[in-house]
């Protein structure tokens, strides 16, 4: 697979036929035409459906689709790095933390005057292991559970990462208004309470691994998952869903209590670690050792 097919690839979808595609790329329509197919038999499935008015993606097209604009993306930022400007670029992977995004806010504030560029793009688990693991994104933000905790550090020492705790924490049920649990008296609550209403996850929230599933019984009316945490939180305050998320007082009273959200810790949840990755063969840039010195220091004040 070349990287001029996945671009080819894209062409086509833009432009909705081969032929429209082959003129704008200045290719001959049966290059083309070979190329895609070639594609298809290296993946081993098809990604066009072909008919007389041009081409639409299979539903495995659309995926390789979605995974092509990605990997092209990246390529072409790739493209753009020089040497002089390496020490100007910060990029970090993380599973939704409130402590990752605060810490990143100060850090912004700290070099808002400078030209800089910095990103932190919210992803699974998975996606923070590979992402630091090839290099594309610095460092890392993420959280292991007592009950997955081996199986994720094994995977990390396979791609040869780092891993630094910098706070162990109680997670608990954030709810708003709608829930009566927001009404209620109880200072603490079990996991199996929480049966009882809508379960919400932010698409890169903490609870990566689903830990609380295998408490809550079948049954429990509704899971919602979305990719944004500020969706995830209107949908906590208009629909009665609770949420996870963890015990951070500081960061609780500054910005969830002030949009009316009431946090239950939750007894029988497993204990979290929450830390940062990076390869072990890469140095620190000063960008990212400023962001690490900040981070820790947001949760030595949340722990």
């Amino acid at each position: 697979m070349r990287i001029e097919q996945l671009e080819q690839l894209i062409k086509i979808v833009e432009c909705g036929s081969m032929n429209t595609a082959a003129e704008e790329m200045y290719l001959a329509r049966s290059s083309l035409s070979t190329s895609m197919k070639r594609l298809e038999e290296e993946l081993g499935e098809a990604v066009f459906i072909r008919h007389s008015n041009g081409v639409n993606l299979t539903p495995f097209g659309s995926t390789v689709y979605n995974h092509a604009r990605e990997i092209c993306s990246r390529i072409y930022y790739l493209r753009g790095i020089t040497s002089k400007s390496t020490d100007r670029l910060l990029h970090i992977a993380s599973m939704y933390c409130s402590m990752a995004n605060a810490a990143f806010a100060e850090f912004l504030q700290k070099y808002a005057t400078e030209s800089i560029d910095a990103s932190i793009e919210e992803v699974s688990l998975q996606t923070v292991i590979e992402l630091v693991g090839e290099g594309i994104c610095e460092i890392g933000i993420i959280t292991l559970f007592s009950d997955t905790e081996e199986v994720t550090l094994r995977k990390l020492e396979q791609k040869n990462l780092e891993y630094q705790v910098i706070a162990r924490r109680q997670l608990g049920a954030m709810v708003g208004p709608n829930n009566p649990l927001y009404h209620s008296n109880l200072d603490s609550i079990a996991l199996q309470e929480l049966a009882s209403y809508p379960h919400l996850e932010n698409y890169a929230t903490p609870t990566d691994h689903a830990w609380e599933h295998k408490m809550i019984p079948d049954g429990y009316p509704g899971r919602y998952v979305v990719s944004d945490l500020g969706l995830a939180l209107r949908l906590v305050s208009e629909t009665g869903a609770v949420m996870i998320d963890s015990d951070d007082d500081e960061i609780y009273n500054s910005f969830y209590a002030k949009n009316n959200f009431r946090f239950i810790p939750i007894r029988d949840y497993p204990k979290c670690k929450t830390g940062w990755i990076k390869h072990k063969a890469l140095p620190l840039s000063p960008l990212a050792q400023e962001y690490v010195e900040i981070l820790t220091k947001t949760a030595s004040a949340v722990s």
